[in-house]
C-alpha cells in the first residue's frame, strides 16, 4: 500500500516545489514600432497590475557598439520621488539588444503610477517606444494556471501521472476486476 501512495506525493510534491519558487513575471508589456533617438524619446509612464516590479527590459541600439557614454536609468512615482536609478554604459547596448535592467523590487507597486526614464548626452544610441517591465512573486503562490489553460495538456499529464502510479505501486495494488459467470483466467 506504500508505494500506491509514493508515485502521487513525489509527483505532486514536485509540482508544488516548481511552484512556490520566486520568479520574475510579465506586469506590462508596451510594443514598439520604431527606435527613436534618446534626446526624442519621452519617458514611459504605467501602472503596474503587482507589487514588486524589479526588471524593466528596454530595446535599445548602439551602431557598431561605437557609443561608449554614460547612462541612466530612473525609475520614479508620480510626485517625481527617484524610487530606483541605475548608472550603465553604451558598452551595455548591441545594435539591436534588449537592455535588462533590475534592481531591488519596489514594494507596493501596484496601481502606482511609475515613470521610466533613460538620460544620457549620447547622440547616436536610439530606444525603441516600447518596454516590459516584471514583477517578482513573492515565492508564496501557487500557479495552476499554465495546468488548466490547455485541456489537452491536462489530460495526456493525467495520463502519464496515472501511468506513473500503476508503474510504482504494481500489479498487486490493483486487483483484477471478477469475471463473469462461466469465464475463468487464463495462467
Amino acid at each position: 500500500m506504500r508505494q500506491l501512495f509514493f508515485g502521487p506525493v513525489l509527483v505532486l510534491s514536485a509540482l508544488v516545489l516548481a511552484s512556490l519558487a520566486s520568479r520574475n513575471r510579465l506586469d506590462t508589456e508596451t510594443p514598439g514600432s520604431s527606435y527613436l533617438p534618446l534626446a526624442e524619446t519621452r519617458p514611459f509612464t504605467f501602472t503596474p497590475k503587482h507589487s514588486g516590479i524589479n526588471i524593466v527590459l528596454l530595446r535599445m541600439k548602439n551602431p557598431d557598439f561605437a557609443d561608449t557614454s554614460d547612462f541612466v536609468f530612473t525609475v520614479s512615482n508620480s510626485t517625481g520621488q527617484v524610487l530606483r536609478q541605475l548608472d550603465f554604459s553604451g558598452r551595455n547596448i548591441g545594435d539591436p539588444s534588449d537592455v535588462r535592467l533590475q534592481f531591488a523590487p519596489i514594494p507596493d507597486s501596484a496601481g502606482q503610477t511609475l515613470t521610466l526614464t533613460v538620460a544620457s548626452a549620447s547622440t547616436s544610441v536610439k530606444v525603441e517606444n516600447g518596454f516590459r517591465a516584471y514583477y517578482r512573486t513573492s515565492g508564496l503562490s501557487l500557479n495552476l494556471a499554465p495546468f488548466t489553460r490547455d485541456p489537452v495538456f491536462m489530460v495526456a499529464w493525467a495520463i502519464l501521472v496515472f501511468g506513473l502510479i500503476r508503474i510504482l505501486a504494481g500489479p498487486k495494488s490493483f486487483p483484477k476486476p471478477p469475471l463473469p459467470a462461466g469465464y475463468t483466467r487464463r495462467r
